[in-house]
């Protein structure tokens, strides 16, 4: 807050990795015990874990949903005034990338 400085978070190593899990009835089952939901972590991500999903100086997480979620596509998370700016600006990089043939046959 000293500079002014915003914040772009980047949770696509964070994301199924770090925070408590969202899932109420998850258990592990191991040789030695069963692990509940309570004790588990990796899922909600960085700024959850951390609690600053509200930092004044964040102004965007970008959440990738290729690596923990297995799946195609990201999500960036900010103020409306940001959500409006990348629908009006951002809208060539939406379509610079195809999904894969393997995707679009299934």
């Amino acid at each position: 807050s000293k500079f002014g400085a915003n914040v772009v978070v980047d949770e696509a190593h964070g994301l199924g990795v770090f925070g408590r899990t969202n899932v109420n009835d998850l258990s592990i089952n191991t040789s030695l015990k069963t692990v509940h939901s309570d004790s588990l972590i990796g899922g909600t991500g960085v700024l959850s874990a951390l609690n600053l999903e509200n930092h004044p100086a964040l102004l965007a997480a970008v959440y990738t949903f290729g690596k923990a979620a297995g799946c195609h596509g990201a999500v960036i998370t900010g103020s409306k005034v940001l959500i409006e700016y990348l629908i009006n600006y951002a809208r060539p990089f939406v379509y610079s990338t195809s999904l894969p043939s393997h995707s679009l046959v299934a």
